[in-house]
């Protein structure tokens, strides 16, 4: 359980969940209420997702539905 983060809400609506996807631009972040999309972009050359602190159930990953 993530404890010392601030929670984040979609601008619009206000909704708390979202799905993420990855193109050749960064990534996306689909609020699952409105569907609003922010785009999420790094400014050093690297984004690397990593395992947090105590965390055995999974991290994100890309998911082929094709």
């Amino acid at each position: 359980m993530i404890t010392e983060a601030k929670s984040m809400a979609c601008g619009n609506c206000g909704r708390g969940l979202f799905k993420m996807f990855k193109d050749n631009k960064g990534l996306l972040c689909e609020c699952t209420g409105c569907h609003a999309v922010t785009t999420i972009r790094c400014s050093v050359p690297e984004v690397r997702l990593d395992w947090a602190e105590g965390n055995d159930k999974g991290i994100l990953t890309r998911m082929d539905f094709d």
